[in-house]
């Protein structure tokens, strides 16, 4: 199926949130689809862009690869214009309920915190982050291929969790901290630490609490930025600056600070 992107309004906006509160009480009405093409409660997107739910016939298999759909399809509308534009996001939440919260036999869903799928119209960091489909397109449409460290969760999702709502631990700890979500090389570096080549998924223990794990890395950070501009460093010279209990994850073409120094 495809569509014509529109937007919600503010009326728009409080039927559909009525809906998943009441879907998240274990109600088995359907999704209000109809809200898609609503003139009375919706208008067009300007610029126009058409979207798809399965492209190719077929759903997203992860967050990566529904971000990177989702930033083509909206690069001519421009990051500022639609960033904070809830009445979009919303109406894509609508548009993707199924990849979101499929439906179990008996009509309910699982549904997550309201603020996954609805966007306030007063932007909030706190709770903006973790709506499942603008992080998407965020992630991706800031970081390219290295968005793949925060959109593609280690482990499964549980029952009636869909792909496009299944949350991992390090964009967990990594997104809540606006400043670390916006730098490109603490990404990008991350992205080297933390993602298996081989499996293209995140490293056995990544998301955990040990030594070096993306739990850490926040707490090392905001030391570090003491002290340093992360941002103005290589990404090289990012993993330099780790201490050695981030050793274990970092590629070997990245030397601590301490090897570095220690070269002639």
């Amino acid at each position: 199926m495809s569509e014509q992107v529109r937007r919600l309004n503010a009326e728009g906006t409080v039927k559909l949130s009525e809906w998943f509160q009441a879907a998240k009480n274990q109600s088995t009405a359907a999704a209000p689809v109809s809200l898609l093409v609503d003139a009375a409660y919706t208008e067009l997107l300007l610029p126009p862009v058409t979207i798809e739910q399965e492209p190719g016939g077929k759903p997203f298999a992860s967050r990566y690869e529904f971000g990177l759909y989702l930033t083509e399809c909206f690069r001519s509308s421009g990051k500022t214009l639609i960033s904070r534009d809830y009445g979009l996001w919303n109406w894509l939440s609508l548009f993707y309920i199924d990849q979101l919260a499929p439906a179990f036999p008996d009509g309910t869903r699982n549904i997550r915190d309201i603020e996954v799928y609805i966007l306030a119209p007063t932007f909030k960091h706190d709770s903006y982050y973790r709506h499942a489909i603008r992080t998407a397109w965020l992630a991706a449409n800031e970081h390219g291929d290295h968005s793949r460290v925060l959109l593609i969760p280690a482990g499964k999702a549980r029952p009636g969790i869909g792909v496009l709502a299944h949350r991992g631990e390090i964009i967990e700890q990594i997104a809540a901290r606006q400043k670390l979500m916006g730098s490109t090389t603490i990404v990008a570096g991350a992205d080297r630490m933390y993602m298996d080549a081989a499996t293209g998924r995140p490293k056995r223990g990544a998301a955990g609490a040990e030594g070096g794990s993306s739990r850490r890395l926040p707490m090392v950070l905001s030391q570090l930025d003491l002290t340093f501009d992360l941002n103005a460093c290589t990404v090289d010279q990012f993993l330099g600056l780790l201490p050695k209990e981030f050793d274990r994850w970092k590629p070997p073409s990245a030397k601590s600070a301490a090897e570095e120094s220690a070269t002639p």
